[in-house]
Order: structure tokens, then sequence, then C-alpha cells
């Protein structure tokens, strides 16, 4: 359905916008319920549709990291975001005033089929202690449980396939007044497999060489378009280019 927009020309902006409004809504819908007994192949399936989703907004390829994805776009994967959810419902259910108080201070039942909310270590330990916290105490403890969980998502990213470090903030709003094709094409150096270069057109047919058309000597790849002689720069400017 995503791809409809790539049609129009949309912007990345407005896909991703359309993914939470369409997509994630429904991958949220009663998070906090299901989110601590789901297996983990079930949160590779619904990561696998988000990945696609953002994809279609960066334009990158199939070949990209996920990461690389996600800091594109600035979305949380799937199962950090639905912790977050998670978090925050039950906070917000050990406020004296909320129906779901005296339902999360009851004794669990000798035998649990199923993990509940409750007696999830991870969801647990980002909230506050306590069963009668203060309205103000509450909205502060979003703030904290939605700092940690972009913190945490961030802190393990991969390292950027270009730079070998983190990579730098990119110029959204230069990048704003780009035409879509120039977005994705940056979108795609900045991955390290751009359709441009012989180095991901070798990955899908072998017969094409891997080599700098200009100086056919290197391999053309991104990292060669910054250090090759015909046309020197540098791979910082990937996340400026205009």
């Amino acid at each position: 359905m995503f791809k409809i927009f790539t049609k129009w020309g949309k912007d990345k902006e407005t896909i991703v916008t359309a993914y939470k409004t369409l997509g994630r809504s429904i991958i949220n819908y009663a998070a906090p319920i299901w989110t601590p007994q789901l297996a983990n192949s079930h949160w590779r399936s619904l990561q696998a549709t988000q990945n696609a989703a953002l994809r279609t907004a960066t334009g990158c390829h199939l070949i990209t990291q996920e990461d690389h994805l996600h800091n594109e776009c600035k979305v949380l994967p799937v199962r950090k975001h639905n912790n977050l959810l998670s978090q925050q419902y039950l906070l917000r259910c050990k406020t004296s005033n909320h129906p779901c108080n005296t339902v999360i201070q009851k004794a669990l039942p000798p035998r649990t089929i199923r993990n509940l909310l409750k007696e999830d270590e991870i969801l647990t330990d980002g909230t506050i202690p306590g069963y009668d916290i203060s309205e103000q105490d509450y909205k502060i403890g979003l703030q904290i449980i939605h700092r940690n969980a972009i913190n945490e998502a961030t802190i393990h990213y991969m390292p950027n396939r270009v730079l070998n470090t983190p990579p730098p903030e990119v110029a959204e709003e230069e990048e704003k007044s780009l035409p879509r094709q120039t977005r994705t094409t940056l979108a795609q150096l900045r991955s390290g497999w751009c359709k441009l270069l012989n180095s991901y057109q070798n990955k899908i047919n072998s017969e094409i060489d891997n080599t700098c058309p200009r100086c056919v000597v290197l391999a053309h790849d991104v990292q060669h378009l910054f250090t090759c002689t015909s046309k020197p720069n540098t791979p910082d400017h990937l996340g400026s280019m205009v």
C-alpha cells in the first residue's frame, strides 16, 4: 500500500506519517496486553512489515541495514516501541484513580499460562515503584520512559556502513527542498548500497564488474566515491549534501 505514495512522488515525511497512521496504529493496538507474551518469531514478522514501510519511505534497498532505516526515519523498532507503550500504560495503572490500579496489585495465580504485564521484568523495571503515584510523578515518568527507550535503541544501533561510526544527524530541513529522487539517492549512499554504484549492481548481476567507471581501477562503492582521484570528497558530506 505504501508504494502508492512513491508513485505520487511523496516525500519521506509524508510516507512515514502514513505508516504511523495506517500501519503502526494497528500494530500498537492493545499492545500492553499481548506485548509481554508475544514470541520472538512473531516480533520478527512485525519488524519485517515495518522495515518494508521504511524502505518505501527512504527508497533504500532490501540489503540495507535495519538500523539505518530506523535512523533515517526516526522510528523505533516495533518491539522497543511496544515496550515503551506498555511501560507507559503500566505507569498509568499505578495511579490511584486508574481502574486497573487494583488489578495490578492482585497476587499472581498459582499457575500462570501467559506472561502478564506486571511480571515482565523489562517492563516493570522502567516504571516508578509503588501503586499510588501522583499525577506529577506520572508525567515525569512518561518523559523518562520515552527518553530511556530512545537512548537504548540508538546506543545499540550498528555503526554506519560508510563511516564505521554512529552516523551524524541528517540535514533534514535542507533535504526537504530536494526532489524525492535526489533524497532517495542520498539515503541509499548513506546506507552504503546504491543502485548507481557497480558494487550494488554486482550483487545483483555478477557479470557487471565492480570497478569504478572513472578510474577503472578500484571497487566502485561509496567509500571509493570519496577517494577516487578523479573527484575527491569526504563521506561526512552525505548528511548535508544538497
